[in-house]
């Protein structure tokens, strides 16, 4: 029974140098927890600086009259770009008219011309049915002989681009 109490004694002996060495552990890894728990805390204190800092810097820029001036020349640009667009849509626009009324000019030239050619097959119809009716010894003609002004040929300008292509819309 003494050996079981002398063994029971060393054990707990070596029970309490392990709950000793363990807390002795646990008091250094808290020591650095709340060390690092500063730290941590100053840093953060100091970036809540840097982000005061930075806001009031970038207030700053945006109230400088370099940074109105970029905000204005950006609006302009997009100002530009929707008036090109616009203009480009429009020239594209008259010259598709253009065309169109090239092709209407040239189909009223080609039917006045085939109205003078009509006009002018005519005349000679007539022209020599009167001159049959003559030979027959009739005293009779046809009305006067119809006559034919030539059309003159189509004198469409074309009007100068100052671009090569017409831009797509």
């Amino acid at each position: 029974m003494c050996l079981t109490m002398a063994d029971r004694a060393h054990e707990a002996a070596l029970n309490a140098r392990q709950t000793d060495t363990d807390a002795t552990r646990l008091e250094s890894e808290h020591t650095r927890l709340v060390h690092d728990h500063g730290a941590a805390e100053t840093e953060a204190a100091e970036l809540g600086g840097y982000a005061e800092e930075l806001a009031a810097t970038v207030n700053g820029i945006k109230q400088s009259s370099q940074y109105k001036a970029a905000r204005e020349l950006s609006e302009r640009l997009s100002t530009l770009q929707a008036l090109k667009l616009v203009s480009s849509t429009a020239l594209h626009t008259a010259h598709a008219a253009r065309e169109e009324e090239e092709r209407t000019a040239q189909a009223c030239h080609e039917t006045a011309q085939d109205a003078c050619d009509a006009a002018t097959s005519a005349a000679q119809l007539v022209s020599q049915t009167n001159d049959l009716l003559a030979r027959t010894g009739l005293k009779l003609s046809l009305p006067r002989r119809p006559s034919a002004v030539e059309p003159p040929p189509p004198s469409w300008r074309r009007y100068a681009r100052t671009s090569n292509t017409i831009p797509s819309p």
